[in-house]
């Protein structure tokens, strides 16, 4: 049974040969389809990149930069207006001796 079975399964093996060999039109259609799709995709994902590239630093980080400069500043501004006032003090203790210095040697 089997040697009268294989002449008639083998046109019928042929034939299923030759479609499978063959690309399907929808097939081939829609594999183009994709392929377009992923090119447009792979430039969007290039400009996207690009983008994110340019993207400025966190600022987050700048802040903080920002923050300390502004902290040692006022520090430094604290450190000076106390040496101003300890300046002008002595100034005027010394122009009170200049005072009584020049009161002493003028009635002399």
């Amino acid at each position: 049974m089997k040697s009268s079975f294989l002449p008639k399964a083998l046109p019928v093996l042929c034939a299923l040969f030759v479609v499978s060999c063959g690309d399907d039109p929808e097939l081939v259609e829609k594999r183009d389809k994709q392929a377009v799709e992923i090119s447009d995709l792979k430039g969007k994902v290039a400009m996207l990149q690009e983008k994110i590239s340019k993207l400025p630093e966190d600022p987050k980080r700048e802040l903080a930069e920002a923050q300390a400069m502004e902290k040692s500043q006022s520090e430094e501004i604290d450190a000076l207006t106390k040496t101003i006032a300890d300046l002008s003090a002595r100034k005027l203790e010394l122009e009170g001796e200049l005072s009584s210095y020049r009161a002493k040697y003028k009635a002399e």
